[in-house]
């Protein structure tokens, strides 16, 4: 069993894990393939890009298209989404505030490992009042795309820490696979992409409902902080 005692970082990831906009993203996604007049992908095909850089994503998911087309399928889906947001903002999960505070009081360090844009993550850290908990923030247009391990490695470094002290927190296969390639524990959370049986196959140190029961792993192994 994983020894919570050696965790001295945490390093979340946003969508599906912070953040409840997997449905938002899915939404979007498809309007952005109307908009250019394409078939849309499936609701897998467009989970399993999630946490990729756009540039990615566009590749992804229009594999024989032109560098044109892909451009203006990005261009559409951060046209609409800011849209969408600017209108309905996306909703924090009701524990992300609360767990980075208690993290916090406890002396963890916290960061942020997205495969949004830097313009994206800045808008999360300033509109969620994210800035004060967050110790390090990296983004998906700065690094190579996850499961890549450079985010997390480029995190490690700027906290100071090995990546044996931080514990990466995602919800989906790339955020484990990602924290698998730097050597660096992670953990899994059900609450937005993938399930369980694809999160266990990248041997997380804990697979949990939400962020508040993770909070209990390692605030409660660590009780004596």
């Amino acid at each position: 069993m994983f020894d919570f005692d050696s965790v001295k970082a945490v390093i979340f990831d946003v969508d599906g894990t912070l953040m409840d906009s997997v449905g938002r993203i899915i939404k979007t996604m498809r309007l952005s393939f109307q908009n250019l007049g394409l078939a849309e992908p499936d609701t897998v095909s467009i989970k399993n890009i999630i946490g990729l850089s756009m540039k990615e994503v566009a590749e992804k998911l229009l594999p024989e298209a032109s560098e044109n087309l892909r451009s203006a399928l990005i261009a559409s889906y951060k046209k609409i989404y800011t849209e969408l947001e600017d209108r309905e903002p996306t909703e924090l999960f009701c524990d992300a505030v609360p767990v980075l505070q208690s993290l916090r009081r406890k002396g963890y360090r916290t960061g942020l490992a997205t495969g949004k844009s830097r313009r994206g993550c800045v808008r999360v850290l300033e509109s969620y009042g994210l800035s004060p908990l967050i110790d390090v923030s990296v983004a998906g247009d700065e690094y190579p795309s996850k499961p890549a391990p450079d985010m997390l490695l480029a995190a490690a470094g700027e906290l100071g820490l090995p990546v044996s002290s931080c514990l990466m927190v995602g919800d989906s296969a790339l955020d484990l696979g990602m924290a698998r390639k730097a050597g660096m524990p992670s953990a899994g959370v059900l609450t937005g992409v993938h399930g369980r049986e694809r999160l266990a196959a990248l041997a997380p140190a804990a697979i949990v409902s939400s962020l508040s029961e993770l909070e209990k792993l390692i605030v409660g192994d660590n009780s004596g902080r």
